[in-house]
């Protein structure tokens, strides 16, 4: 029978490699295989689930990324998204989501109708697609579920993904929004993709003394432990 520690002996060269997303989505695939093998009775277990990304890749820096400071540069950014006409309305909504959600990119773009409540509003995001492997729920601000549910009137499959590039019909790629910030005029050094979440960081921490707000609730809505000493992933 394979074991976890068969998959971690095949995958070795992207951790020693300090690859640690690269060994992130060769374990998902892995780990569907196994999925599939449980259901088709081929196999009774998953060992690929039992091996911890963090446990693996402790000890390895965390890179920080260009990120906007304040609530007017954030605004002026959905300004230029809105107004641009070099965005696809597709691309424009995807990067809205994300923006609104404070989520990873990849995330963002590999969103699933499956995975959306349009009732309650709720997004849950299921852990393999995380990077704590740990499910994660994203409450829908009412702009971004109306949008949602506009997008719920055309024809699709739960498995399809939300937001998807109107070229090939596929998922959008990992450049697409930071691509788009380009076009926008944003440097690499002014913001990057995944930078909109030190914003969301930067700007709730900085109203924390407002009520019902907390440090231990920014990081929550960012899906990092409690106490994690990464400011901005």
């Amino acid at each position: 029978d394979i074991t976890s520690a068969d998959i971690i002996r095949a995958l070795d060269d992207y951790r020693i490699n300090k690859q640690k997303e690269s060994f992130k989505k060769a374990k998902t695939a892995i780990s569907k295989c196994f999925d599939y093998g449980i259901t088709m009775t081929y196999c009774d277990d998953n060992p690929a689930k039992k091996i911890s990304l963090e446990q693996l890749f402790r000890g390895i820096k965390t890179k920080n990324y260009a990120y906007l400071k304040t609530i007017d540069e954030v605004i002026e950014l959905k300004k230029r998204v809105i107004n641009s006409t070099s965005i696809t309305p597709p691309l424009r909504r995807l990067f809205l989501f994300q923006l609104y959600t404070a989520t990873r990119p990849s995330e963002a773009r590999l969103a699933q109708w499956q995975e959306i409540d349009l009732q309650t509003g709720v997004w849950t995001i299921p852990e393999h697609k995380m990077k704590m492997e740990v499910e994660h729920t994203v409450t829908l601000s009412s702009p971004i579920l109306k949008m949602i549910k506009e997008l719920d009137t055309h024809p699709h499959s739960k498995e399809d993904y939300i937001f998807k590039n109107s070229r090939n019909d596929k998922e959008y790629s990992e450049n697409a929004i930071n691509t788009m910030l380009k076009r926008l005029g944003y440097a690499k050094e002014e913001l990057a993709p995944h930078g909109l979440r030190g914003t969301f960081s930067t700007i709730l921490n900085d109203k924390l003394d407002e009520p019902g707000l907390s440090s231990d609730i920014v990081e929550a809505c960012l899906a990092h432990s409690i106490g994690n000493r990464t400011a901005r992933s």
